[in-house]
């Protein structure tokens, strides 16, 4: 279900933080601080569920197929793995609200990249894939209400340094 934040929602939160301050005035700055920051850590969140699901519908629309999403092996995670039956595709989601720094495509670290590595290897021994595999990054970004997606193919290149 994609989910789009409007300003009378964003308000109402914030309105609720301001009556929870005039509520108890002794909980002071510090508590509403706790309490903003707890709203904006949902919203990222619920921001990036949101990224990932509109990822994956258009991997759909691309011709794949998803054969898992927030696959785990111990504290690793593969995105997305998909497949059009010629490759499996192992996509990582970055997602940023426009302007924000750095772009998606910046955050994929070399040690995010050594998990998703390391994830991918478990994956295509637990599941026996016999299929060349490609490991994409899509950069979600979104721009007021409107999501926008690029899709990098080849973002992760094994054994090249």
């Amino acid at each position: 279900m994609l989910r789009l934040y409007r300003q009378e929602e964003f308000l109402k939160k914030r309105t609720s933080c301001c009556a929870y301050l005039a509520e108890k005035p002794s909980s002071g700055f510090a508590t509403l601080l706790i309490h903003f920051k707890q709203n904006d850590m949902a919203e990222s969140h619920d921001f990036g569920a949101e990224a990932e699901d509109f990822a994956a519908r258009y991997l759909v629309s691309k011709g794949f197929c998803i054969l898992h999403r927030n696959w785990r092996y111990g504290h690793k995670e593969l995105d997305i793995v998909c497949t059009d039956g010629r490759v499996l595709v192992v996509a990582e989601v970055k997602a940023r609200v426009q302007g924000g720094f750095p772009p998606p495509e910046d955050l994929l670290s070399e040690a995010k990249e050594r998990l998703i590595l390391e994830a991918s290897e478990h994956y295509l021994y637990q599941y026996q894939v016999r299929l060349p595999v490609r490991f994409d990054l899509l950069a979600v970004i979104k721009k007021g209400t409107v999501l926008d997606l690029e899709h990098l193919e080849d973002a992760i290149l094994p054994g090249v340094e």
